[in-house]
């Protein structure tokens, strides 16, 4: 059963997500991280998708079939998430692109300067 959320919740919820985003960015540092923000019975959190990119340390690509997988379980897509390992956290033009042919916002983590930014679609 879905629970509703109250502002507080969701924050508290969404560092939970940041925290995840930012363990699994660390845990890896010589190439994007990228996945799924999911809210699935009230919780959000973050689901890591392998990147299927050939340039990993400049950019991600999450396969067709690896959307299809999460688009079809029970789980809602709130956003995309990666990492920039240089750089700000700032989306790039093709991040903007991608995020509105998705339709999904972008959630990006910079290594560099330990920050988030969401790029809304």
């Amino acid at each position: 059963m879905e629970r509703n959320l109250d502002l507080e919740d969701f924050q508290e919820l969404m560092d939970s997500a940041h925290k995840k985003i930012k363990e699994l960015s660390l845990a890896n540092q010589t190439q994007e991280v990228c996945g799924f923000v999911v809210k699935n019975d009230g919780e959000i959190s973050a689901v890591k998708a392998r990147n299927e990119s050939p340039d990993k340390e400049n950019f991600f690509m999450i396969s067709p079939l690896q959307f299809l997988s999460i688009r079809n379980s029970n789980e809602e897509v709130l956003s995309v998430f990666h990492s920039h390992i240089t750089g700000s956290a700032e989306p790039s033009e093709f991040d903007k692109t991608m995020s509105t042919h998705c339709d999904l916002d972008f959630l990006i983590y910079s290594i560099e300067e330990d920050n988030f930014y969401t790029h809304k679609k």
